[in-house]
């Protein structure tokens, strides 16, 4: 049995109370950061960093290790254990119109080879390592510029 809302149930609490979701900055050796491409019918389509929401009862642990699966495609990931930032994000609209986000440092090697890198053409899902912040960068994801800087 799934553990995912139906989505209907889903935009309904989504518009009663704010979303938490962890946020993976993964960085490589390079000092690149690994991108996922998003096309959204609520934020847009362009460049996010991988997350996903945390479900009741799911440590943060957990989350972290999910996103790694099922947006990297890595059985696992290296993180620092503490997030590096917290935030908060608005957006227009009555769904999903609030958002907290717990951005949790990581590391991938560069060398690891990522099915979902093999794309030309930005595809919902696709991967890529940026050594600047991109343009099409989603708009709710604008408090990761920073850290292209860093």
């Amino acid at each position: 049995m799934s553990k995912d809302l139906p989505l209907d149930l889903f935009l309904i609490i989504s518009s009663l109370t704010p979303i938490i979701n962890v946020d993976l900055l993964i960085r490589n050796e390079k000092k690149q950061i690994l991108l996922a491409w998003r096309n959204d019918v609520l934020l847009g389509n362009g460049w996010h960093i991988p997350g996903g929401i945390i479900r009741f009862k799911e440590t943060f642990h957990q989350r972290i290790q999910r996103v790694a699966q099922l947006e990297i495609g890595v059985k696992s990931i290296k993180y620092l254990k503490r997030p590096i930032l917290i935030s908060q994000c608005f957006f227009k609209g009555d769904i999903r119109g609030h958002a907290i986000s717990l951005l949790f440092d990581c590391f991938l090697h560069s060398n690891i080879k990522l099915d979902k890198m093999k794309v030309k053409k930005p595809t919902n899902g696709a991967l890529k390592w940026h050594t600047s912040c991109p343009k099409d960068l989603l708009a709710t994801q604008q408090f990761c510029q920073k850290f292209f800087t860093e």
